[in-house]
């Protein structure tokens, strides 16, 4: 091999065979994901061994690029070249990062989705640079990751104490996280370096640990990711779709409510003026019949009082109409503009299948029209090793192209414009391992 100018390995040379061999004889069938056409571009997916690469071409600046990684476990991964910079439910042994520049982000705090030793580790050696999680309402969520979590944010003067999410960090300021509740879920979101958003729904009818967590929508370079958890009840799914439409209808109901009261407001001040005119000219003043001018009549001065007293209550109606209105402003300020569009789902709950009844079946079919995802993936929990996931969205969804299972590829998701020399270099990598 050396003879050709190239020195190969074992290895490559092993890859290649096997390469050649599926295409030649088809020995296997990997999965294979076609081209498709998404917001105006034609994405063509790098179909591998052992992983499929979908590149959205977002941007060509390469200091831009961040890969988003689904395997097969809970955690999802947001890489900078080789740095992880960000991670949904990575503190589990098989795919901790941990680094002093990671923000780590929990969903809920079963052991499945996040490691005791893996968290004492890191906050022992600080190698984070935040951690959020959700603040459960529930006792029986409070597990001891969570308890050793929070006694990590009542010592450390970074973090902060609040409602609905755990904030805790070894070097920065507490996040500005301001929840709105908006129908059943507390709502807030962040940045991360200027480029990364995370938005966060927190469930307020919890009836266990699953759905006493924290739902994520993560978004970079006009990508979204909408990621469940175990979130896994029905009910607070349908309620998460509808977030948006009751948040537009609160804001709707607010500008109304602030037009009624300006017009009140209006009136009132029309009416001070006027009861204030009347009571100067009518009470206190007399009209001259010889120069037809309004004079002073000092005799009337004595009733003064009383008309002040009037007029008072007409001003403090118009102070208390004031301080209305601008509660009614500070609450619209508060609500934030909210979409669910995600163009990757996350499944709730490894391979969980819902009821089999209409309702449920209208809510899931609900969540393709309201999310739009191009793709759902999905991973089995450890201890499911039967077909009957794939049988049940195969029976029950129109949309069931949309799932792609991550149990046995990883799904890369690219945010730069990848040229077609890097795709050739990506292949050769995945077979230098």
């Amino acid at each position: 091999m050396e003879n050709c100018g190239v020195k190969m390995n074992k290895k490559i040379v092993i890859a290649i065979i096997l390469m050649l061999a599926n295409t030649v004889f088809g020995f296997t069938e990997m999965p294979q994901i076609e081209e498709f056409i998404w917001k105006g571009r034609i994405i063509k997916p790098v179909n591998e061994p052992d992983r499929i690469i979908i590149d959205w071409q977002t941007t060509e600046n390469i200091n831009e690029q961040i890969t988003s990684t689904f395997r097969n476990s809970p955690t999802v991964n947001f890489n900078r070249g080789n740095q992880a910079v960000l991670s949904l439910d990575g503190l589990l042994g098989k795919t901790s990062d941990s680094n002093d520049l990671i923000t780590e982000l929990v969903t809920h705090y079963h052991r499945d989705h996040i490691n005791i030793a893996e968290v004492k580790e890191m906050l022992e050696n600080n190698s984070f640079q935040r951690l959020v999680g959700p603040d459960p309402m529930l006792e029986s969520s409070m597990n001891d990751v969570f308890k050793a979590l929070d006694e990590y944010r009542e010592r450390m003067e970074n973090s902060s104490e609040q409602e609905h999410a755990l904030d805790i960090s070894p070097v920065t300021k507490p996040l500005p996280l301001k929840f709105s509740i908006i129908g059943d879920f507390a709502y807030s979101s962040f940045m991360i370096n200027n480029e990364i958003k995370i938005e966060l729904f927190k469930y307020q009818e919890p009836r266990n640990a699953n759905n006493d967590g924290l739902i994520y929508r993560i978004t970079h370079k006009g990508v979204s990711y909408l990621l469940f958890g175990d979130f896994d009840d029905i009910y607070g799914i349908e309620s998460l779709l509808n977030t948006p439409i009751v948040n537009e209808i609160r804001k709707k109901e607010i500008r109304e409510e602030r037009s009624r009261l300006n017009r009140e407001q209006i009136l009132i001040n029309v009416n001070t003026l006027g009861v204030g005119a009347d009571i100067v000219t009518t009470k206190y003043m007399f009209r001259c019949t010889y120069c037809g001018l309004y004079h002073i009549n000092p005799a009337s001065l004595v009733h003064l009082t009383d008309s002040a007293i009037d007029i008072a209550k007409l001003l403090k109606e118009n102070l208390a109409m004031e301080d209305e209105i601008a509660k009614l402003l500070r609450e619209l300020d508060s609500l934030p503009t909210i979409s669910l569009q995600a163009d990757v789902i996350k499944w709730p709950h490894h391979a969980h299948k819902f009821s089999d009844n209409q309702r449920a079946r209208d809510i899931i079919i609900k969540m393709n029209d309201v999310v739009n995802p191009v793709f759902i993936i999905w991973q089995r929990h450890y201890t499911q090793i039967d077909n009957n996931f794939e049988n049940y969205i195969k029976d029950q969804f129109e949309f069931h192209d949309k799932f792609k299972c991550s149990d046995d590829i990883t799904f890369e998701f690219i945010s730069f414009f990848t040229k077609r020399i890097d795709r050739m270099i990506c292949a050769i990598t995945a077979f230098m391992g």
